[in-house]
């Protein structure tokens, strides 16, 4: 990603890449083992800053030929995986979507690449699951997928006290392409902005890029 600024490219948010309105290569990255990219879970319990915001942002990775968004850690450049702890206990509520492949038809009608918003359906009268949390796409009336039963029942508490919770995609495909796995990241509309916002200019440079 080209910066516009004097600050570090890898401090640019991805919101030219998610709004899908401009094109550009993403950046080199190394071959550092899986090991060495992501934080422990011992590494970075308590991510909230001093400001009440968490020091973490999204960020651009190619895997497996695609270009998804991971959290990366400001402070260590380290990715976390959606489903780390420390993410929930700051209010980030984020993995994969259960049930994508028994939507398929209607995940392949949706728009569900990396930066598109989902919208989060709560179903109260689900035989299978009180807490159900459904996801669409925000183009779209068909749910795609399902928010795990653990996070679910969060979500599901915030949903029903009013509280609005906005969602964006991680990791899916275009309209048209066949999906076969949808991630997710939720949150109030404030801290979502916060994670596809630019990292501050001291971040340190996310530990999948190449120097």
């Amino acid at each position: 990603m080209v910066s516009t600024s004097n600050q570090p490219d890898w401090c640019d948010g991805p919101g030219l890449f998610h709004v899908g309105k401009v094109v550009h290569v993403p950046h080199r990255q190394n071959d550092r083992p899986a090991a060495e990219l992501y934080l422990g879970d011992g590494e970075r319990v308590d991510i909230m800053g001093a400001n009440g915001l968490p020091q973490v942002h999204l960020v651009e990775q190619v895997y497996g030929g695609a270009r998804i968004l991971r959290f990366c850690d400001d402070l260590t450049g380290k990715l976390m995986k959606a489903e780390a702890r420390r993410l929930s206990t700051v209010g980030i509520w984020a993995g994969k979507l259960r049930g994508v492949s028994h939507y398929a038809a209607a995940a392949r009608r949706s728009d569900l690449r990396p930066g598109r918003l989902l919208v989060l359906v709560r179903e109260r009268d689900n035989p299978h699951d009180p807490n159900a949390v459904g996801v669409r796409a925000a183009d779209s009336d068909e749910v795609v997928g399902y928010v795990n039963k653990a996070k679910a029942r969060q979500l599901a508490r915030q949903l029903d006290a009013g509280i609005h919770v906005v969602a964006v995609s991680l990791d899916g495909t275009a309209a048209g392409r066949a999906c076969t796995g949808v991630t997710y990241a939720a949150a109030q509309p404030t801290l979502l902005a916060h994670l596809m916002g630019p990292r501050p200019i001291t971040a340190a440079k996310p530990a999948h890029w190449a120097d």
